[in-house]
């Protein structure tokens, strides 16, 4: 049996310090050095929702907002429980989401573009990725193709203890409830310039600290 994860390659890049965007907007990265972007590539074709064409060899790279400022929500469809949430992840609804995502792309189209790749990277896929020159159509063809890169965090957010938004205190405990914690990426206010199984592992070594501290 072979197995091959449809990741070979990360990358972590920032917007520089100077772009326009911080001009109107404050840097949503935890730290100076944090990154706004990831690139993901993979050799073969990784596209879901689109049928990959019966030829061809393909190289996918992935642009991957990991400091959004876009906020989505869950909310209760009914007064059954068994009923599925209405959720609106409400992508690329501020202005740093979608300025970031169009300089990713700049960012990696100079990236293949270089010289190193002359010899396998023949052009783009697609009539949309094609005419994605300038920025109106970078952002037309980021909005048409963007979905989950399946990091959401926030549903169940931590506060402080006396606030009134919010799911869980600081120890993890779930307001207004007793006897019940949660301890996963819910709790986390905003999404982690990382992927989020790293800060999982920290959260849930917290929590150990804290039930055993207690108990």
């Amino acid at each position: 049996m072979f197995a091959n994860n449809v990741v070979n390659n990360f990358g972590f890049a920032r917007i520089p310090s100077n772009a326009t965007i911080f001009k109107t907007t404050h840097d949503p990265a935890p730290g100076p050095l944090s990154p706004h972007w990831e690139i993901i590539t993979s050799n073969f074709w990784f596209n879901p929702g689109i049928a990959q064409p019966p030829t061809g060899s393909f190289m996918t790279i992935i642009a991957v907002l990991i400091s959004p400022t876009s906020r989505g929500t869950v909310k209760l469809r009914s007064s059954n429980p068994l009923d599925k949430p209405l959720i609106d992840p409400k992508y690329l609804t501020t202005d740093f989401d979608i300025f970031t995502m169009r300089e990713a792309v700049k960012a990696i189209l100079r990236f293949v573009g270089a010289p190193a790749w002359s010899d396998y990277v023949i052009g783009p896929f697609g009539d949309s990725f094609s005419a994605a020159k300038e920025d109106a159509s970078i952002e037309a063809y980021v909005r048409g193709l963007t979905t989950t890169i399946f990091h959401p965090v926030g549903t169940a957010s931590m506060s402080p203890t006396q606030a009134k938004s919010g799911v869980v205190n600081p120890d993890l405990k779930v307001k207004g409830a007793d006897g019940l914690r949660i301890v996963d990426a819910s709790v986390f206010p905003f999404v982690p310039s990382a992927h989020t199984q790293g800060p999982v592992y920290l959260l849930a070594e917290r929590a150990s600290d804290i039930i055993k501290a207690q108990n």
